[in-house]
């Protein structure tokens, strides 16, 4: 995998787009060590100080779906974490917890085009940068470094992406079943107990679609 190494940039999402539409066409990961737009879900921000977490956006140069795309880079960060003696959960749509606190995130941008996405990835290494969220140099037993990470993570994609999107969504929806995860329906906290093929939650009151639910972790939170 061709490795493209900043020291700053906005955000590598849309720097490595911007190079897919200049002609890329090899498999690519581009970091930064400090992002100063990072962006996250739902036109979230994700904080990104200078190393002191994983800052990066994978382009596999193959056609890819959303759900695809999606599970491989969710499944990649519980193998990672799963090498460090470490047990992940989930926080739909797109977080990763440890210990109850979020440590990683993703954001996947698709091309409807090309069919081709690119998989952003970011987990914080040795700083957490607010109160609700963890690092791993906090919870993992053993010293970990942004360059053992970076090969554990390409290691794990290159694998996982080799798995048929079937298989891959049998161990996601195992990983959500076992996350304590809660949607808001009809002014009551409702738990998510399975998810079907279609990304549909199946919840204590009823279902409701996987982009339409506002999760929460752990309990519901009143505004």
């Amino acid at each position: 995998m061709n490795i493209i190494k900043l020291k700053s940039t906005t955000s590598t999402n849309d720097v490595l787009k911007q190079q897919i539409k200049n002609g890329l066409d090899e498999d690519t990961l581009l970091m930064a060590d400090e992002q100063t737009h990072g962006r996250g879900q739902r036109d979230k921000t994700w904080i990104s100080h200078k190393q002191t977490g994983f800052y990066g956006s994978f382009y596999l140069n193959e056609p890819l779906s959303y759900q695809k795309a999606f599970l491989i880079a969710l499944l990649s960060l519980k193998h990672v974490f799963n090498q460090y003696d470490l047990s992940p959960k989930l926080k739909l749509p797109n977080d990763v917890y440890l210990e109850n606190k979020k440590v990683s995130g993703i954001l996947i941008e698709r091309n409807h085009e090309s069919n081709k996405a690119v998989i952003g990835i970011g987990i914080n290494l040795t700083t957490a940068p607010l109160k609700t969220s963890t690092c791993l140099h906090d919870v993992a037993s053993q010293a970990i470094d942004l360059s053992t990470l970076t090969h554990d993570l390409i290691k794990a994609i290159q694998q996982i992406r080799k798995t048929h999107t079937s298989a891959l969504f049998q161990t996601f929806r195992s990983w959500v079943q076992s996350s304590p995860m809660f949607v808001m329906h009809n002014d009551q906290c409702a738990e998510i107990i399975d998810i079907d093929e279609n990304f549909t939650l199946v919840t204590t009151q009823e279902t409701v679609h996987f982009y339409d639910a506002v999760v929460h972790y752990g309990r519901c939170k009143l505004k």
